[in-house]
């Protein structure tokens, strides 16, 4: 309990250092870009998973993964560039 405990306590001593940054749109632009890519990438695997289970071709689930990151690189873009205003 006490390693979790400490964590959180450096967890909060890195969000202060970078909310009083004179850097902080960047910074966060960066922690949120990370974010949305590694989420990104659980969320697809999961994803092809299921369609290998459930697709009825193998060419609609080809498509539909196609839409689905080109959607994804979308919401990153957008997000990040949300967050680059801090």
């Amino acid at each position: 309990m006490d390693k979790v405990s400490q964590f959180f306590v450096r967890l909060g001593s890195i969000y202060e250092i970078i909310i009083t940054s004179k850097y902080k749109g960047v910074l966060l632009s960066a922690v949120v870009v990370i974010s949305l890519i590694i989420l990104r990438r659980i969320l697809t695997k999961l994803m092809e998973s299921y369609l290998r289970r459930r697709a009825f071709k193998e060419e609609n689930a080809a498509q539909f993964m196609m839409t689905w990151k080109y959607i994804w690189t979308a919401i990153i873009s957008i997000f990040g560039i949300i967050a680059l205003s801090g």
